[in-house]
Formats: structure tokens, C-alpha cells, sequence
């Protein structure tokens, strides 16, 4: 008897358990979207797509059945859903018009394909550096554009498929900036394009504290800092796509002073290289692949050699030989005066400006120095290179990133209704940019924007326009919103 005693509340426990079981199911449903509940064989199709793909396949996000983006394919991936239909709606308004097929989306970048590369329209390349011919540019610079305003979403996406997942045929040492970066030349299918790598060095939920310019570049920063860059109307800088980078076949390309930087981990026998730069030591700072000899990072295209740039000295810039030390503008000097003006320009200084916001969006406080390129009659446009310090620590704002908008108190009216349209929703607005593009994760890092970076982005917003509420009480709106063609005054 107790041992059938036994079996029965055995059996009890048993029943008892499959039906909490069963009811949590039930619950998880139910608390589904419709459009993913409603769709199994979508799921299930999907499923069946990754599985062919392999894990290091990145089909994270893609648009499915003309929605906006799905969930798909990486555990722990947060979910950047709009919180309604008006927002979803709005965030489709927000976005550049013409969404790409989802066939753009059903890529991999899996490290089997650094040497096979990819199906590319004809003459892509060679349509990117006729972007840049001196007429073209000068249009572009009417604009305060890097690429013409008629680009097609299409060639966007291509040129940032390129970026991430093109063949590669020689890697080689870059020699600009502080930190290790490699140059990789694209196969001659891609009509002589270059990418520049920029190595994942942090976990994304790494959080830098200390000093505001701290620690080494992120990858994701990049990458963030584009899309986010286009969605505020700030069409300036470089194309950059997220890549993988298989080590053993880069070490294969690469040249005989970048390959001695080239070496195996005791602790793990995983294969490393440190690089040449300035901060390049050896050992202690060198990046390691994964256990697949995959290393993650960041791809930017390289601008064409025709579009010359000129480098300044950031009127802003922050005073790097002490931690302690201000610069005379953190002080109380106000450096936005008639002579600043004179010497760069309307369109610059409105374009520092710019830049100063998708900087303090991103939390990048190293913006010591920036570039210019020049379309005809010597009309200067502001290009807005290296993003790699931004997304830093989402639970600090740097107020002072802020400082060219704080003491000019003007700004761009095309750039205040931008602001103001995406108020309440940059964070999934930018997501959802990255989810257009394919580039929301990689397959063992997560996604590109956390959601801790992503209500940053919110919050932040919030507080630019703050500040420019300042500007307006102090001032009055029409001097400090200025139009595009407007003459600026100070």
C-alpha cells in the first residue's frame, strides 16, 4: 500500500506540474503580438532557414510580411517593437522612403564567406564614386550631403552589403588615428573598394566610467552613429556595416608588416594580432577571434580618393593633456562669436552644430578635430567621421558634448522639426533603422543598440530639446532657428 500510495501522489505531482507547464504556455501566447502568434508557419519557416544557415548566420531581424521587424533567431535579442500602431506608424514616416525586399535581409555573414563574396548589381562601385564627381558633390553640398538626396534605398542597402560582406583580397595596416584599425581591399568584382575594420574590443553591455573620453573605441558605435546619423537628416558620413572577419584567412592576406603582429593566446591557443598604431604595444593590446577564429567588428567605406578632405581643429575640443585641465570654453569663454563665423563659415558651424546632438545622442565626447570637404566655388560640408567613442555608458549624459548648441543657440529649422518628430520614439525609430539594414546584431555579441543605449537615446533627446527650449525663451525662435538658405548671424 505505501508504495502505491507512493506512485499516486508521484503521479499527483506529475499531473500537477504538467499543467502549470501547460498554462504558462498558454500565457507566453497569449501574450504574443498577433501579427507572430498568428503566423507559425512563418516561424517555423524561418526556423528551418536558420538551421541551414548555421549559427554564425545573422538573420537576427528582417521585415517579414510588410511589417515593420520581427524577433527572430537570437536568444536574449530585446524586443525594439513600437509600443503601438500610430508609433509603428510614425516610425515608418521617420525612416528614408523606399524599404528594400526582404531578399536583402536573407544574408549571411558567416566567416566561410570572406573569401567567396556575393552577387552585387553592376557597376555599384563605380555608380558610388560617380556620387562624388565634382558636380555631383556640388549638389550634394547644396544639400549638406554627403550622397545625393535621389540615391535609391536599394543602392544604400547594396553599399552597405558591400561593406559588411564583400570579398576581401589584401588586409593591411591603417595608419590614421591612435588606435588599431585594418584596411581591407575588396576583391576587384567590387570595382576597387576599401573598407576600414575597426575590431569589437567590449562586450556590448560594457558600461566605461571615469573620465568621458575613456576607454577604447566601440565597434557598435559606428554602426549606430550611421544609421542614427540618417535618421536625424544628417546624411554626412561614411557607410558602415557591421562584419565578421575570419583571422586565419586575413593572416593568409594580409601584408608581412601586419602579419607579425599576428600570434596565439597561451590561455586558450585562440589567434590574436595586436596591429600597428600609436597605442599598438604588443600583446596587451591585441584583439582575440572567437573558439571559429572569427573576430567582430565594424566595416566604413572608404570615401573615393577624389573627395578630398580638410582637416580643423575642433573649436570645441576638449584639453587632453590632463585629466583635470578644462579648455577655455568649458571656463566661461564663448567661442561662437562674428570671428568664428567668418572663419568657417554658415554651413560649417550650423553643421558642428549637428553634429554636436547626434554626438551627445551617442555620448561621444571625443570630437577633437573634424573634416571638410569642399564642392565647387570652395563651399565647405562637415564630414562626420569616427563615431567610435559614443556608447559609452547609457546612465551618464555629457552635458558639455552640447556646448556648440548651448553658447551658438542656433539651429538648422529642418533639423528642429527632425528632433521634434522623433521625440518619444529615437530609440525603436533607430532600431528599427538598423533592422531595415540588417545590422541589429552580430550572431554572438547581441544587438548593436542595448536597451539600455536605446532609452539613452530617448532621454537624451528629451534634454537637447531643453536646451534649445533655453535658447528660444532667451532669444525668441526666430533668431535662434535658422533656414537652410538663411543668412546666420551671431
Amino acid at each position: 500500500r505505501r508504495i502505491s500510495g507512493f506512485n499516486r501522489r508521484l503521479l499527483a505531482y506529475a499531473l500537477a506540474a504538467l499543467l502549470v507547464f501547460a498554462c504558462l504556455t498558454v500565457l507566453n501566447l497569449s501574450q504574443l503580438p498577433a501579427s507572430v502568434a498568428n503566423d507559425a508557419s512563418l516561424v517555423a519557416k524561418h526556423d528551418r532557414e536558420s538551421h541551414s544557415l548555421g549559427q554564425s548566420a545573422h538573420i537576427a531581424w528582417r521585415l517579414q510580411s510588410n511589417r515593420l521587424y520581427e524577433h527572430r533567431g537570437h536568444e536574449g535579442l530585446p524586443d525594439f517593437r513600437p509600443a503601438n500602431s500610430d508609433q509603428e506608424l510614425r516610425i515608418r514616416d521617420l525612416l528614408d522612403a523606399g524599404w528594400p525586399p526582404a531578399e536583402l535581409y536573407a544574408t549571411t555573414t558567416n566567416s566561410s564567406n570572406f573569401n567567396k563574396g556575393f552577387a552585387l548589381e553592376a557597376g555599384l562601385h563605380d555608380s558610388y564614386v560617380a556620387m562624388f564627381s565634382q558636380s555631383s558633390f556640388a549638389a550634394n553640398n547644396k544639400e549638406r550631403r554627403l550622397l545625393p538626396s535621389n540615391a535609391s534605398q536599394r543602392i544604400l542597402s547594396q553599399l552597405e552589403r558591400l561593406t559588411g560582406q564583400a570579398a576581401v583580397s589584401l588586409v593591411s595596416e591603417f595608419p590614421a588615428g591612435s588606435q588599431m584599425k585594418l584596411l581591407l581591399q575588396l576583391d576587384a568584382g567590387t570595382g576597387g573598394a576599401s573598407v576600414v575594420f575597426k575590431p569589437r574590443v567590449y562586450d556590448r553591455d560594457r558600461v566605461m566610467t571615469g573620465s568621458v573620453v575613456a576607454g577604447r573605441d566601440r565597434d557598435n558605435a559606428e554602426v549606430v552613429g550611421y544609421h542614427l546619423g540618417r535618421l536625424l537628416g544628417f546624411h554626412r558620413g561614411p557607410v558602415a556595416s557591421p562584419r565578421l572577419l575570419n583571422l586565419t584567412a586575413a593572416s593568409l592576406a594580409a601584408t608581412p608588416r601586419l602579419r607579425e603582429t599576428f600570434y596565439r593566446r597561451l590561455s586558450d591557443n585562440r589567434l590574436c594580432l595586436w596591429g600597428v598604431c600609436r597605442y599598438c604595444t604588443g600583446r596587451r593590446t591585441g584583439v582575440c577571434a572567437g573558439p571559429d577564429e572569427v573576430l567582430e567588428g565594424v566595416a566604413v567605406l572608404m570615401l573615393p580618393h577624389r573627395l578630398a578632405l580638410k582637416r580643423h581643429r575642433h573649436p570645441w575640443a576638449r584639453n587632453y593633456a590632463s585629466n583635470d585641465a578644462k579648455a577655455a570654453w568649458q571656463l566661461g569663454e564663448n567661442p561662437c562669436n562674428s570671428q568664428l563665423l567668418s572663419r568657417l563659415g554658415p554651413g560649417v558651424l550650423l553643421d558642428l552644430i549637428d553634429t554636436s546632438i547626434l554626438d551627445f545622442l551617442l555620448g561621444n565626447a571625443d570630437r577633437h578635430e573634424f573634416e571638410t570637404a569642399a564642392g565647387i566655388g570652395g563651399q565647405q560640408l562637415v564630414v562626420t567621421l569616427d563615431n567610435g567613442k559614443g556608447l559609452g555608458n547609457p546612465y551618464h549624459d555629457e552635458l558639455s558634448i552640447l556646448a556648440p548648441l548651448q553658447q551658438c543657440c542656433r539651429l538648422r529649422t529642418s533639423t528642429n522639426s527632425r528632433l521634434l518628430a522623433l521625440q518619444g520614439l529615437l530609440g525603436a525609430a533607430t532600431q528599427a533603422a538598423l533592422c531595415r539594414s540588417g545590422a541589429s546584431s552580430l550572431p554572438s555579441s547581441g544587438p548593436l543598440l542595448t536597451l539600455e543605449h536605446s532609452a539613452a537615446l530617448d532621454r537624451r533627446l528629451d534634454r537637447v530639446l531643453r536646451e534649445l527650449d533655453k535658447c528660444n525663451r532667451r532669444l525668441g525662435p526666430a533668431a535662434v532657428l535658422v533656414s537652410d538658405d538663411a543668412r546666420l548671424t551671431l
